[in-house]
């Protein structure tokens, strides 16, 4: 796990902001997509969604794709406590 204060500077270099919509995939089974997705709900971003299928199903669907990276500008994403009802410990899950 990331320390809450680690993941919101990484959003905020990102240049996401707590009002944006993200919609994260990966290109392989969608679990680092999954991971991602959590990360955000653990630390209170409410827009967040997985892209179902992955970029593999946006690809079979002729979908539009940028082949040039956007560029953005960082922002302060603000700290938030964590959800700390959403992680357990290896022995709660025994």
């Amino acid at each position: 796990m990331p320390a809450p204060r680690d993941f919101a500077a990484k959003l905020g270099e990102w240049g996401i902001e707590e009002t944006d919509t993200v919609v994260v995939y990966d290109d392989g089974s969608g679990a680092i997509a999954a991971r991602l997705w959590w990360l955000l709900g653990w630390i209170g971003h409410e827009r967040a969604l997985v892209l179902d299928g992955g970029f593999a199903a946006w690809q079979r669907a002729a979908l539009p794709v940028e082949t040039v990276a956007p560029s953005w500008r960082a922002t302060r994403y603000p700290e938030r406590p964590v959800a700390v009802e959403r992680v357990v410990a290896t022995t709660d899950v025994a």
